[in-house]
């Protein structure tokens, strides 16, 4: 993944002793950015024993920046198949507008099965507001399998980030 690419929505973690099933899934993702496949390299479980911790850590922002809704992900687990999991992005994803350039985010449609295939497409819908005109933004979503079967089709209204300073 280049530095520049967003990071992927969905995480395929196969079993260590599962390697032909690493091959299989990276090979059927290989045209999906959105999907990174990887192989678990953990051996057993790293939590030891119990340690006594001097504050509670969820009283505030424990993962990226506070405030920073579309940059700031973390992963739930979708779906336990045999020999792998798929681990899927929670926040909001991003988009740009073709047409006025504006940043945008929308909450991603939850699915079990990472796509093949995405499309995604803004349609930037102006509505008249007395003599000035307004834009809202709704994103457009088909998920497809890597076969072509539809997983799920979408429209979904978009904002524009507000930084909170």
């Amino acid at each position: 993944m280049s530095p520049d690419a967003p990071p992927p929505w969905w995480v395929v973690v196969t079993r260590a002793d599962r390697p032909g099933l690493l091959d299989e899934l990276a090979w059927r993702y290989r045209f999906a950015p959105w999907v990174e496949v990887f192989a678990d390299r953990r051996r057993g479980e790293r939590r030891r024993h119990q340690e006594s911790c001097p504050s509670d850590l969820r009283m505030g922002e424990r993962r990226g920046v506070p405030g920073d809704q579309i940059h700031t992900l973390a992963f739930r687990l979708v779906r336990h198949g045999d020999g792998f999991e798929v681990y899927e992005a929670t926040g909001y994803a991003s988009a740009q507008c073709p047409e006025c350039s504006a940043m945008l985010m929308f909450e991603m449609p939850r699915s079990g099965e990472p796509p093949g295939r995405l499309n995604l497409h803004v349609v930037h819908d102006r509505m008249p507001m007395e003599l000035q005109y307004r834009a809202r933004h709704i994103v457009e979503l088909n998920l497809y399998t890597s076969g072509g079967r539809p997983l799920l089709a979408s429209r979904i209204l978009a904002r524009i980030p507000v930084d909170v300073a």
